[in-house]
């Protein structure tokens, strides 16, 4: 097509209008196909009229201008009849240039048109009039998902990457490639991808979420996105959705806004909400000691920074082995033996994962206790959350803590 359309403009000089390019192409090598893609990416442009008019049009002209070059060929046309023929097919040809009075598509359709046929936005992106709206509420965008491990260290010390996996984040863009899945359960998730201003964001929205958002889950959607930024997947990088807001609503005046969770500052804001006060005992309702070594350990713990230190934490092996794989029977006071188990191999993990570990759980209450076990220490403790152990909990958990620590009993 190329080759033919640089032949014409070789032999016959450049086009100079519309008309002029549709009559030379008619019957060639350059199909009607060839034509409304030119148009669509906006190729056309500087000798046509607007692409909804040539859109509208083309298709009937060119057919048009076959028909008077097959007349002309086939010989239909006599010494006796020539001068009434030409008339017509001047008045055809003059006919062709008064096209339909309409306005061109919006900006987005425009845009929308040059991604269809050539893979990218050449003239602008749908997201630029809502730069200012995006700029107001996202914490992250496309480049910390793309961002390989081996430069993600001085990428942070730019500013660029500062989060880390499990942080929450908020993230914008228009959805595409959307997937439905069904879970062992027999319950909807999706998966599907963001496209922001500067590349890609692939997302996950698992059963609780896709329930209550599965109206905004769709292709073409300009959606706002809260969530859980993974990174423990080979296939790249992701966001575990929470909640879910269309730009339309975040740019409505009483909306609120995502509050900008994200890595310490989130961590911090939920540990000043569980210290006790002050003159209050620091043994939850739930814990226990367990021999005078450990009762030791955890006081003296009491003085060091984090959410772990400020409760009291109860060594019971039996329970955790029985947890997380080994053959033990064991049970001790009010550390229940069957519930949601999660490990953390140490006090300084737990103290960051604790309070990322509650914001999950919240959003799954039921009646299922939650024990937490920190491996280096042999420490563990029951939570004050309950929670429905479901399909959906546990991908959350997999994901932030890892497969191996997460056991159901």
């Amino acid at each position: 097509v190329v080759a033919a359309i640089s032949k014409m403009r070789e032999s016959g000089g450049d086009f100079t209008d519309y008309s002029d390019f549709l009559r030379r192409v008619s019957g060639s090598q350059v199909s009607k196909n060839a034509v409304e893609a030119m148009i669509k990416a906006g190729a056309l442009s500087e000798i046509a009229p607007n692409r909804k008019q040539c859109l509208e049009t083309f298709e009937s002209i060119m057919d048009s201008f076959v028909n008077i070059k097959r007349g002309q060929i086939e010989g239909q046309m006599s010494l006796f009849d020539l001068d009434d023929a030409t008339d017509g097919t001047e008045k055809d040809v003059s006919d062709m240039g008064s096209l339909p009075d309409i306005p061109d598509y919006d900006n987005e359709t425009r845009l929308l048109l040059e991604k269809e046929v050539l893979g990218i936005y050449v003239s602008g992106h749908p997201l630029d009039e809502w730069a200012p709206l995006i700029k107001k509420y996202i914490t992250a965008d496309s480049t910390a998902f793309t961002a390989s491990a081996d430069d993600e260290e001085d990428e942070a010390s730019d500013g660029e990457r500062n989060i880390k996996n499990g942080d929450f984040i908020t993230v914008c863009g228009m959805t595409r490639d959307v997937v439905l899945r069904t879970t062992r359960n027999g319950d909807m998730m999706a998966t599907f991808v963001l496209e922001d201003l500067n590349g890609d964001i692939s997302a996950v929205a698992f059963p609780k979420t896709y329930e209550k958002y599965n109206a905004l889950i769709k292709d073409d959607e300009k959606l706002f996105i809260r969530g859980r930024f993974d990174d423990t997947d080979d296939r790249g990088s992701k966001i575990i959705a929470s909640d879910i807001v269309s730009f339309e609503e975040a740019s409505q005046p009483g909306f609120k806004g995502f509050t900008k969770y994200s890595g310490r500052g989130y961590q911090n804001r939920a540990q000043s909400a569980q210290r006790t006060a002050p003159g209050a005992s620091a043994v939850g309702a739930h814990t226990q000691p367990a021999g005078t070594a450990q009762s030791q350990r955890a006081g003296s713990a009491q003085s060091q920074p984090g959410p772990v230190p400020e409760e009291k934490l109860i060594d019971v092996q039996a329970i955790a082995d029985k947890a997380f794989g080994k053959n033990s029977s064991a049970s001790v006071g009010t550390i229940p033996s069957k519930g949601l188990f999660v490990r953390f191999e140490n006090r300084n993990a737990c103290t960051a994962g604790l309070s990322m570990l509650r914001e999950t759980l919240k959003a799954y209450p039921g009646e299922e206790p939650c024990v937490i076990f920190i491996k280096e220490e042999k420490l563990l403790k029951t939570l004050d959350e309950k929670v429905s152990i479901s399909d959906d909990l546990l991908q959350s958990l997999y994901v932030c803590f890892g497969r191996d620590n997460v056991a159901v009993k």
